[in-house]
C-alpha cells in the first residue's frame, strides 16, 4: 500500500466513521441549551432537529419572550399547549427540551 492508498483509505473510511459519532448542532445556540440538549436521551438525529427548532423559535434561547402571544422559552409553547402537554418550569430550557423531545416523537412536531 503506498502512502497515497493509505490517506484514501482513512480519508474514506476512518473519516466517517469519527464523524458519524459526533453529534454536531446549531454552533450559535445558548450554550446552557446545547448542553441540555447534548445530554438528552435522544438520537442524534432527534438532537439535531431539537436544535434546529430552537433555533428557528428562538435563535438558541436568545429570544426567550414572544411580544404578540404568551409564547415563551427556547421552544417557544404556547402557556396552554405548556398547561396540556409538558411538566415541569416553562421558563426551563431542561424541561422545554424534554418536552419538545416528546412531541417529537409523538409527531406533533417534524424531523428534519
Amino acid at each position: 500500500m503506498t502512502p497515497l492508498d493509505i490517506l484514501t483509505y482513512n480519508y474514506q473510511y476512518a473519516q466517517p466513521l469519527r464523524m458519524q459519532s459526533e453529534c454536531v448542532l446549531v454552533a450559535s445556540m445558548k450554550p446552557e441549551l446545547k448542553k441540555v440538549i447534548l445530554h438528552l436521551d435522544a438520537s442524534c438525529k432527534e438532537k439535531r432537529t431539537l436544535s434546529a427548532i430552537a433555533w428557528y423559535e428562538s435563535r438558541g434561547g436568545r429570544a426567550l419572550k414572544n411580544s404578540k402571544s404568551t409564547a415563551s422559552g427556547a421552544f417557544q409553547y404556547l402557556d396552554s399547549t405548556w398547561k396540556r402537554q409538558c411538566k415541569g418550569d416553562k421558563n426551563s430550557f431542561k424541561d422545554q427540551a424534554e418536552c419538545a423531545l416528546k412531541d417529537l416523537r409523538k409527531g406533533r412536531l417534524k424531523q428534519l
